[in-house]
């Protein structure tokens, strides 16, 4: 399994994965998010990463540029030296085998690399098996808050 940056023409793929959860228990995404503006944006920033199984697309991740989460006053670690991840995505058929979680270890390890300090998200409350990947990574869970009509925990893993 290997955790890339998407390339040009990938779009399609990411895009069938985001809507490969939609009515999942705790997805809080519908056919209107992600949208293909907000995708193809953190493509071009180089954020938009695609994981594979051989040639198979099976999962995505987005580094969000510029962060979304910043106004909260949880985090630990500031400055210039995080980054915050979103629409964290393994498709529907391939879910609940840990395969978040070796995605999610590729690109900690990418983004130590990096020169990160810390990775950054908020996951929908009522999204169980996300809660459980995070805490099960290592993730603190730091507070809490409500944006678009969902409440969302804010997590932080320090590398």
């Amino acid at each position: 399994m290997k955790l890339r940056r998407a390339a040009q023409g990938e779009l399609p793929l990411v895009t069938a994965l985001y809507r490969s959860v939609i009515g999942l228990p705790g997805c809080t995404w519908d056919e209107s998010y992600p949208d293909a503006e907000g995708t193809e944006a953190a493509l071009l920033q180089g954020n938009l990463f695609l994981f594979f199984d051989g040639d198979e697309a099976i999962g995505s991740v987005t580094i969000l540029s510029p962060c979304h989460f910043d106004d909260q006053p949880v985090w630990r670690v500031t400055g210039d030296r995080f980054c915050e991840i979103s629409r964290v995505v393994i498709r529907r058929d391939r879910g609940g085998r840990g395969l978040a979680r070796v995605m999610l270890g590729e690109l900690v390890t990418l983004l130590r690399g990096e020169g990160c300090r810390a990775v950054r998200l908020a996951v929908s409350r009522e999204n169980a098996a996300a809660v459980a990947t995070y805490r099960g990574m290592g993730f603190s869970f730091l507070g809490e808050c409500r944006k678009h009509g969902v409440d969302f925990l804010l997590c932080e893993l320090e590398l």
